[in-house]
């Protein structure tokens, strides 16, 4: 009569959730540190002073809508969103901008898909770092499916690979608040072209 063999028990591990924390901590480091090395020393990376740009991202977050003239509110995921803006450099930390947002989504609220004309500045808060912090202050006018007004701020990094290419990421909150009041917290990320 052959002999039954008993089931072997798995090993518990209790420390295999830290270990693979740990690991992808690790590798996400060795990523970011190799994304982030800057140029050669000869390199002359200039700063944004009289350079013309333009810079595009895509981005979404959560959108809290309450409507004036009726009992209406609605919660929900923001659509999908591309931004284009031309900007000008007036200083190594200032520039002024011009651009639009359209919506690649419709809204549960909305008829149709936005679409939006924005303009303001951004302020580099280290505008001779290849790594920069920025906010940004844009006026916001929707233009369908219906008129409206508000603002917009981003607070985000840019790293500038040289004087004509960076890449940018944000967070961004907008409130819209002449038709109905919208507000809009995001993320936004994408890259800017200069001459």
């Amino acid at each position: 009569m052959p002999h039954a063999e008993t089931p072997r028990r798995k090993t518990e591990r209790p420390f295999a959730p830290l270990r693979l924390c740990v690991r992808k901590l690790f590798l996400s480091s060795v990523c970011l540190s190799i994304l982030l090395v800057p140029p050669a020393a000869d390199a002359q990376v200039q700063d944004h002073d009289g350079q013309f740009g333009l810079r595009t991202g895509i981005g979404t977050g959560l959108q809290y809508f309450v409507s004036y003239g009726e009992d209406k509110t609605d919660l929900s995921r923001a659509p999908f969103a591309v931004s284009a803006a031309a900007s000008y450099g007036l200083t190594s930390a200032l520039e002024v901008a011009l651009g639009g947002i359209l919506a690649l989504e419709k809204p549960g609220h909305l008829s149709s898909r936005p679409v939006a004309a924005t303009a303001g500045v951004r302020y580099f808060y280290n505008p001779l770092s290849f790594l920069k912090f920025y906010s940004t202050l844009d006026g916001v006018l929707p233009v369908t499916p219906r008129a409206d007004f508000g603002l917009r701020n981003e607070d985000g990094i840019q790293y500038d690979f040289n004087e004509y290419i960076g890449l940018f990421c944000g967070l961004d909150l907008t409130v819209l608040f002449v038709a109905d009041l919208t507000t809009i917290a995001g993320l936004n990320a994408g890259f800017q072209l200069r001459i």
